[in-house]
């Protein structure tokens, strides 16, 4: 009886641990962009310009930039010898474009309809983000799952822990 009440244990345990894995199925494909969207006015003509930056302020030569919007790729591009970079025939809209593989969420408007706080000229850091001080983003799915995890090992303890008050109930009221 012993045996079977360790072997339960590790089978609930094993498969409440399994809880705290999320499926890879659910895993983004590609880098989501996680800050608020910054505000850019297009040219008269439809196009986004700007420049890629280092974290020194220098710019960055060669820097592939990709720009889709959703699940649409509208153009790809590579920064001049001054970081510059240009898309044409954009449209307003919310925009991801990304730096090096790095994702910035952009709104783009019209520049008769931009709103006052709007920049013409995109300035674009490229490299490691800097972090200081801050525990990083939990995206609600994988917080979803810990606890969900931390909440079925909490379970099963209590539950084990009442069947082996009974098992030793049944025991000492066995001749």
């Amino acid at each position: 009886m012993l045996n079977k009440s360790r072997l339960t244990t590790s089978i609930v345990l094993a498969t409440a641990a399994l809880l705290l894995v999320p499926p890879p199925l659910l895993a983004a494909d590609r880098p989501v962009a996680t800050s608020a969207a910054k505000d850019i006015s297009l040219t008269r003509d439809g196009q986004l310009q700007g420049r890629v930056l280092d974290s020194q302020g220098r710019p960055v030569e060669g820097a592939s930039l990709r720009i889709r919007k959703g699940d649409q790729e509208q153009g790809q591009a590579i920064t001049a010898d001054q970081g510059e970079f240009r898309f044409a025939g954009m449209k307003s809209g919310l925009y991801v474009l990304e730096v090096a593989g790095q994702p910035h969420q952009l709104r783009l408007w019209s520049p008769q309809i931009a709103p006052p706080g709007a920049v013409n000229d995109l300035r674009l850091v490229a490299g490691d983000p800097t972090v200081r001080g801050q525990f990083g983003y939990l995206d609600p799915l994988n917080t979803s799952f810990l606890l969900l995890g931390v909440a079925g090992v909490t379970l099963s303890a209590i539950s084990l822990n009442e069947i082996n008050e009974v098992e030793k109930h049944v025991k000492a009221l066995s001749p």
